[in-house]
């Protein structure tokens, strides 16, 4: 669902008290811990403004994250620990033993195993980066953790997944987990342009229109990948605010493709060595993806696009590029040069076809 939908329908479902397990899932990289955070801030659900968050990424065990779990529930001030406003909530055995043994906290799991669901009862936890835990963690363990919590301690949870992200074995724990466990899914599917706004925030870069048109023909969704496109389109450009909008047709939909390649934003198929192949630039890059796998249909598929989006001759921009991606190093003289050879270029090849239409009036009518 759009961004705007999934913004309505997260708020809704996580006011309800119905809803002990949610989960919001989407592609990586498309705001979803953003979309979390702004739901947050924005609500006036008590509840939600003092959830507990926590990163699943590097923790190795359920251990691990009982103990990262009941930090989030303790202040931790000039080295003394002391139970924060849920104190009230726990049994007085527990929180004189948080007292007292606050020090040796890390290397006892079983304190852990004990006290987290007291710390957590009634509160509403938010789980993130679950695709990007540490590989000793097991998503079974994890799942099982949310479903015990829920189900006898009254704990919520918000679930924030990669469904992109999720091997073979992954995605039948999940399915299954959907069915038993989950309450409610919100799957956020951002457009291009959705993507790209959230990027930007409140400041359009300097080519705005080029690059949103370029980004959703391309259709990349990957907020990170569209803020890196950004930047790097304003350090190529941004000092060159009046370039036709006929040249800009050609280099935006380069430097989008050409970032998104670099940065990992092109799954199968294309790399410098294709886009070099198709544009005969001479560009010492590694063999190209589609050759590698002999996979003609990707071919087609690739030279199609690369077709629709205008590409195909060979420019200097496009090594200016590849060189400042490669190398970050950025020679300005050589790109104000070269843009200046693409005006020129542009403005030959329009005066090449007013002649051709000149040509063709002066030989049908007369």
């Amino acid at each position: 669902m759009s961004l705007q939908e999934a913004k309505r329908t997260l708020s809704r479902v996580l006011a309800s008290g119905n809803n002990r397990v949610v989960a919001l899932s989407g592609k990586c990289g498309t705001g979803k811990t953003r979309l979390w955070e702004t739901v947050r801030l924005e609500s006036h659900n008590g509840r939600l403004a003092s959830s507990i968050y926590v990163s699943l990424f590097g923790i190795a065990n359920v251990e691990q994250l009982g103990l990262k779990l009941l930090q989030k529930t303790l202040s931790i001030e000039s080295g003394s620990v002391y139970v924060a406003d849920d104190e009230r909530n726990l049994p007085s055995t527990t929180s004189g033993f948080i007292h007292r043994w606050s020090k040796a906290i890390s290397v006892i799991p079983d304190f852990a195993r004990l006290s987290v669901p007291s710390a957590l009862r009634g509160q509403l936890v938010v789980l993130d980066d679950v695709a990007r835990k540490h590989s000793s963690l097991k998503l079974a363990d994890v799942l099982s953790f949310i479903e015990r919590l829920s189900t006898h301690h009254n704990v919520r949870f918000l679930i924030i997944i990669n469904s992109d992200q999720l091997d073979e074995n992954s995605k039948r724990l999940w399915g299954v987990f959907q069915q038993e466990v989950l309450d409610c899914e919100v799957n956020l599917g951002l457009t291009a342009e959705e993507a790209f706004e959230m990027a930007i925030g409140r400041g359009r870069p300097t080519h705005y229109h080029a690059i949103r048109k370029a980004v959703a023909f391309f259709n990349i969704t990957n907020v990170r990948l569209l803020l890196r496109i950004s930047l790097v389109f304003e350090q190529m450009l941004g000092n060159h605010p009046d370039l036709p909008d006929s040249v800009l047709s050609k280099l935006a939909p380069a430097t989008v493709l050409l970032c998104a390649i670099h940065f990992g934003g092109i799954q199968k198929g294309m790399n410098f060595g294709f886009f070099s192949r198709f544009v005969d630039l001479d560009c010492n890059c590694t063999v190209d993806e589609c050759e590698k796998h002999n996979d003609d249909d990707l071919v087609f598929l690739w030279k199609t696009l690369l077709n629709d989006a205008g590409l195909g001759i060979s420019e200097e921009f496009e090594s200016i590029i590849i060189d400042y991606l490669v190398a970050g190093s950025l020679d300005k003289a050589r790109v104000s040069k070269a843009l200046d050879q693409c005006i020129a270029n542009e403005k030959k090849l329009h005066s090449e076809v007013f002649l051709h239409i000149i040509r063709d009036l002066v030989v049908w009518h007369h």
